[in-house]
């Protein structure tokens, strides 16, 4: 198998899997930790993954399919999607998938599921359309938090990657988003406001010069 990504928490390896093109996911050991409590971390959040990634293809999200669940090796082997991320596309291909993916997240959310890290990075532009990936932080929750925090981070991640014309893609995104969601998009967005608020009160705090007597 190919190395393709080593994060903190993972290694993605590209092989084959029954002789199907496959992606394996594998947690990393940490050697810090106790080895019995290392052993029920990855465990466990190699079983949130695995059932958080079933559950958004119930609901209609484009994901890879889970072929197989190692958990021995804490490894999930899951179908490989040919494409770019959303981040790497040129911006005339991209509004068309920044719509889909807002039509994805949407759905993902209204099964009560939160991504964690959703950014243009982990929505791949396929054939078939956007496709969101990398579900390790992931979870399941009704909070609006929650929700409201992945949308955040894709707006942030929309304004770093392509700063010229971010506004132009933030609005094509919630608008993909409010097809599905419909007017629970308002309260979302009022409290995206309100965590970006925070974010900046925080950011200028740190900023502040402070008066030293």
């Amino acid at each position: 198998m190919e190395l393709i990504a080593k994060g903190a928490e993972a290694e993605i390896y590209l092989g084959e899997f029954l002789g199907v093109k496959a992606v394996y996911k594998r947690r990393i050991s940490k050697r810090y930790r106790n080895p019995l409590i290392d052993r029920r971390i990855n465990l466990e959040r190699t079983l949130k993954e695995a059932k958080v990634m079933f559950s958004s293809i119930r609901e209609g999200v484009r994901t890879p399919a889970l072929y197989y669940v190692n958990l021995r090796e804490y490894t999930l082997i899951m179908e490989y999607v040919e494409g770019l991320p959303l981040s790497k596309l040129t911006p005339s291909l991209l509004l068309d998938y920044v719509r889909d993916a807002g039509r994805m997240s949407a759905l993902m959310h209204r099964g009560n599921i939160y991504h964690g890290d959703l950014t243009l990075n982990n929505v791949i532009a396929s054939k078939e359309g956007a496709f969101i990936i990398d579900f390790g932080l992931s979870g399941f929750s009704n909070d609006v938090e929650d929700i409201a925090t992945d949308i955040h981070t894709m707006l942030r991640s929309i304004e770093s990657i392509f700063p010229s014309i971010s506004e132009s893609v933030k609005d094509v995104f919630l608008s993909g988003y409010k097809e599905v969601a419909g007017s629970e998009t308002e309260d979302i967005v009022t409290r995206v406001k309100e965590i970006r608020l925070r974010g900046r009160y925080v950011e200028e705090r740190r900023n502040k010069p402070h008066n030293v007597e």
